[in-house]
C-alpha cells in the first residue's frame, strides 16, 4: 500500500473517530436530560422501577473491535431483541 493511501486511511479513521465521540456527546446531554426529566417525574425510585417492571431488553447494544490498518477502533452496534 503506497504512503499516499495509508495517509488518505488515516484521515477517514481519524474523522470518523472524531465524528463518533461528537455524536456521542450530543447524545449522552440527551439521554442525561431525559433521565432528569424522569427522575422528576417519577422521583428517585424511576430506576428501580423501570428495572422492576422490564423483563427483556428491547434494544441490545453489541460491542467490539475493528482492525483498520493495524489500528483498532472500538465498534459499537445495536440490534432489536427478537420476543
Amino acid at each position: 500500500m503506497p504512503n499516499n493511501e495509508r495517509m488518505h486511511a488515516r484521515r477517514q479513521i481519524l474523522k470518523e473517530i472524531i465524528e463518533k465521540k461528537e455524536g456521542m456527546g450530543d447524545m449522552m446531554k440527551k439521554c442525561f436530560f431525559s433521565l432528569t426529566e424522569a427522575v422528576y417525574s417519577a422521583g428517585d425510585s424511576v430506576k428501580h422501577t423501570i428495572s422492576d417492571n422490564v423483563e427483556t431488553a428491547t434494544i441490545k447494544v453489541n460491542g467490539g473491535l475493528d482492525n483498520v490498518a493495524g489500528v483498532k477502533i472500538p465498534k459499537v452496534g445495536t440490534r432489536m431483541a427478537l420476543p
